[in-house]
């Protein structure tokens, strides 16, 4: 049996209604059943009915949970639109009380954003021992080092990114590490990166065990390319062979959209569209795709023509220098942000 967890307002429900069916389209002769918890927040009846029928035609149970947890808490634990470090639909800050929210028979779960789509099997990774570690997850690809230099929520190792997570919740149970999230929530109010993937990333810092990037392909991981990656993404390559990257590119198993601005169902060169479509379909959510389906080739000969000039530009180019000028305007970007969230306060 699979357990597996979401968690969506409204707005993102037709997402989470493909991300469910990729789920169960991949993983269905894998498991004899496949529990899927939805952290509700606001769902519209409409928008739980069409989960609901697609979870009738595969063994799957889909249980919707009113969290809320969250939305009860001290605003200044929780910040919103007024921080720009940590702001971010509260709906994410239900992430860290699985714990709580799931059924106590629960040992385990994976945890998924709705702004992906399963590839592959979660079986191998399902099967595999976390028992000493309080999650599993992919690192973080676009972090660079001075960033973690300049600001200190980015100081830790192994940085991950949470839409993919793999977690022993009795683990959480038995040392109570909600208590944890908001001792850390109350004494930093805001400041830490990523709402609440920098409190896990902080508060789990060495009790995470790292998985290969395909169970969260996000960002670079999705059109690799190591020349490129290593001298101007700066992946974390110490943690991943070249191969092991190439591999997850190849066969993912989970792919992550978040942040991209080639979301599959804005455009409908995207690599992946076809299979987001085909998931759409099933789960009748097809008017979320809002492209042309019959793109432009001199479109797409310009983007391969424009991937080949920046990769000629980047391998001529001192990495140093590469490295020296983009951080420098990462923290400029960052910093702008923080001071226009600091002047709506003022």
């Amino acid at each position: 049996m699979l357990n597996v967890v979401f968690s969506s307002d409204d707005a993102y429900s037709a997402l989470l209604a493909v991300a469910v069916t990729s789920l169960l389209e991949n993983n269905s002769q894998d498991f004899d059943s496949i529990n899927v918890y939805i952290l509700d927040n606001g769902i519209s009846a409409a928008g739980r009915e069409r989960i609901s029928l697609v979870c009738e035609n595969y063994p799957c149970r889909v249980t919707f949970i009113k969290s809320g947890v969250a939305e009860s808490m001290d605003i200044s634990l929780v910040p919103m639109d007024g921080n720009a470090i940590a702001s971010s639909s509260l709906t994410t800050y239900n992430r860290l009380f699985l714990s709580t929210l799931l059924p106590p028979d629960v040992d385990k779960v994976i945890y998924l954003d709705c702004d992906g789509i399963v590839t592959g099997s979660l079986k191998p990774l399902w099967m595999s021992d976390i028992s000493d570690v309080y999650c599993a997850g992919v690192i973080q690809s676009s972090f660079t080092r001075a960033l973690k230099r300049e600001f200190w929520f980015f100081d830790v190792d192994n940085y991950i990114n949470a839409g993919f997570l793999y977690i022993n919740l009795k683990k959480w149970r038995c040392d109570n590490v909600e208590d944890d999230f908001i001792k850390f929530l109350s004494a930093h109010q805001g400041e830490y990166f990523c709402a609440d993937q920098g409190v896990l990333n902080k508060t789990f810092e060495g009790k995470i065990r790292i998985i290969e990037p395909k169970y969260n392909l996000i960002g670079s991981y999705q059109d690799y390319d190591f020349t490129y990656s290593k001298k101007l993404k700066f992946l974390e390559l110490d943690n991943y062979s070249k191969e092991t990257i190439i591999s997850s590119s190849e066969n993912p198993v989970f792919v992550h959209f978040a942040g991209e601005s080639d979301l599959p169902w804005l455009n409908c060169q995207n690599k992946y569209f076809h299979d987001f479509k085909r998931y759409a379909e099933i789960c009748g959510a097809e008017s979320i795709i809002r492209c042309s389906q019959t793109p432009s080739r001199f479109s797409g000969q310009f983007k391969r023509l424009r991937r080949h000039v920046l990769k000629l530009i980047i391998f001529l180019a001192p990495a140093g220098f590469l490295i020296r000028r983009s951080d420098r305007h990462a923290i400029e970007v960052f910093e702008a942000e923080v001071m226009r969230a600091q002047n709506r306060h003022d």
